[in-house]
């Protein structure tokens, strides 16, 4: 149970560093939440400050992209 305490608590520190990155830990992290071990579901989710954060993720809009790449997260971050 201490390794799924590090492992899930690295995963949500790194989340709010790129948009990609995010979305794909959140992807990940979704994925071992429905199908990982309930140690690990039960350690994400007690340390979901991290989760909060990233329902909040932000930043300045792309002149392409708009804000749609930050809503992917945060979309992606509620689930």
């Amino acid at each position: 149970m201490e390794a799924a305490t590090k492992t899930g608590g690295g995963i949500v520190s790194d989340i709010v560093k790129k948009v990609a990155f995010a979305n794909y830990v959140l992807k990940i992290m979704h994925h071992l939440i429905q199908n990982g071990h309930p140690s690990f579901t039960e350690q994400l989710r007690k340390s979901d400050g991290s989760l909060k954060i990233a329902t909040m993720y932000n930043g300045l809009p792309d002149p392409l992209l708009g804000s749609s790449p930050y809503e992917a997260v945060r979309k992606k971050a509620q689930v």
